[in-house]
């Protein structure tokens, strides 16, 4: 089965694979092969490859306009619940620990326990956490937060009591407890 060359009328030998059709002949396919570079050439010489220059404006009617706040900002002291159901609160960074304020922020999201017990009792020691007596991360009150070093933390989240939250404040206790007993004597003790 002969068939012609769809561009010159060339006729062309039968394909040698079953249902593979030549439509062309080598002269138009490599005239087009050269044509197709000299095109790609051409446009890449007049600049045209999908990169916006500075200062050229796509969409301006879509853009975002300055000083024009984006709609997803909140305000200040607003909360928000993270994954891991830890509530963070915005608050403003103080004017001496503006390391961010160069790039344009003024707050920062800190949780809520950790900014409600430093409002209450001033910053918290170094190597300390803030954990809730009771283990449940939505109660708040003043006698539910508690400041523990990390290393009580540490055992109490490796032996968490499954029951009420009486249980999760005497093992809070207890873990404390046994970390101070160990930094005083030195000695591991096992409760």
């Amino acid at each position: 089965m002969e068939s012609a060359c769809s561009q010159c009328g060339l006729t062309l030998p039968p394909p040698k694979w079953r249902g593979r059709h030549r439509r062309l002949c080598n002269e138009c396919r490599l005239a087009n092969k050269r044509e197709c570079e000299r095109r790609r050439r051409e446009a890449t010489a007049t600049g045209r490859n999908g990169k916006i220059k500075p200062g050229e404006r796509r969409s301006p009617a879509t853009e975002f306009k300055k000083g024009v706040p984006s709609g997803r900002g909140r305000p200040m002291f607003s909360e928000m619940v993270t994954a891991r159901g830890v509530t963070k609160i915005k608050v403003p960074i103080p004017p001496k620990a503006r390391s961010l304020a160069s790039k344009g922020i003024a707050y920062s999201w800190v949780p809520k326990a950790r900014w409600l017990w430093e409002q209450m009792h001033g910053p918290v020691p170094t190597g300390r956490v803030i954990a809730f007596a009771d283990g449940d991360k939505g109660n708040f009150a003043p006698g539910n937060l508690v400041c523990v070093r990390k290393a009580t933390m540490a055992r109490v989240n490796r032996r968490k009591p499954i029951g009420s939250k009486q249980v999760y404040r005497t093992n809070i206790a207890l873990r404390r407890l046994q970390t101070e007993i160990q930094i005083v004597t030195g000695a591991k003790v096992s409760l």
